[in-house]
């Protein structure tokens, strides 16, 4: 079963001299076949980045196709059109994104199943396109709460608005995911970074920002007068 070990080291004579000594270990589990590298929590992550990238892969495909369906149509006159066409976009760069984190994660997982220590550039590479990308998709959302992208047309303020509101979130989360991979502390400790003091704050704050969503899109969806684009607000504003 999974177990945690502890290893010190103590000058036991009556000498009463320092002890200067100089070791190196490699810990591994070697029933774990190619993932010996890898402590329990982190057996299968090779795993679901593989599959994550795959699926991003296949969705960044198929976005790419839609984005350029959707750019023809802006072409025309129709508000709906325009309204549309920034939508695509920011849904195609946050999946992009998305992908990128996705293929630079399973590279850092890559390398750190050889040599147990991986890339440290690519792997805070891939943290700051997965913090980009939550940001695109996040904004997305909360402005597809608003009616904007779908029944008004998107303007510069508005992404203004959204870096205020999820910048400093985000940030946060970047660097307390960041501390949990890199401080020599969490070494000794089982629990997750979310699970600490500022982890649930901003597990707090993520609800506030899902009521903030919610809230708005209910009031979108009373005041849409279209039915087709109350059923979009329906159907696919609880979806995503």
């Amino acid at each position: 079963r999974p177990r945690w070990w502890y290893i010190a080291v103590a000058e036991c004579s009556d000498a009463g001299e320092d002890l200067l000594i100089e070791y190196q270990m490699h810990a591994t589990n070697t029933g774990y076949g190619w993932a010996v590298e890898f402590s329990t929590d982190k057996r299968f992550m090779p795993h679901v980045f593989a599959a994550l990238l795959v699926v991003y892969a296949c969705l960044s495909l198929a976005q790419l196709h839609a984005n350029r369906a959707v750019a023809q149509r802006a072409k025309d006159d129709s508000a709906n059109g325009k309204a549309a066409h920034p939508f695509a976009q920011i849904l195609t760069a946050g999946v992009l994104l998305a992908l990128g984190d996705s293929l630079f994660s399973a590279l850092h997982l890559a390398v750190f199943a050889s040599n147990g220590v991986g890339l440290a550039w690519i792997q805070v590479l891939s943290q700051l396109l997965s913090v980009t990308a939550n940001f695109v998709l996040a904004s997305l959302l909360l402005l597809v709460s608003q009616g904007k992208c779908i029944s008004y047309v998107m303007v510069a303020n508005d992404a203004w608005s959204m870096l205020r509101l999820l910048g400093p979130f985000l940030v946060s989360c970047f660097f307390l995911e960041m501390w949990g991979e890199s401080s020599v502390s969490r070494n000794y400790d089982t629990n997750y970074v979310y699970t600490t003091p500022v982890g649930w704050a901003l597990i707090f704050l993520d609800l506030l920002l899902l009521s903030i969503y919610a809230t708005g899109l209910r009031k979108t969806y009373k005041a849409e007068h279209s039915p087709d684009v109350a059923v979009f607000y329906s159907r696919w504003g609880v979806v995503y």
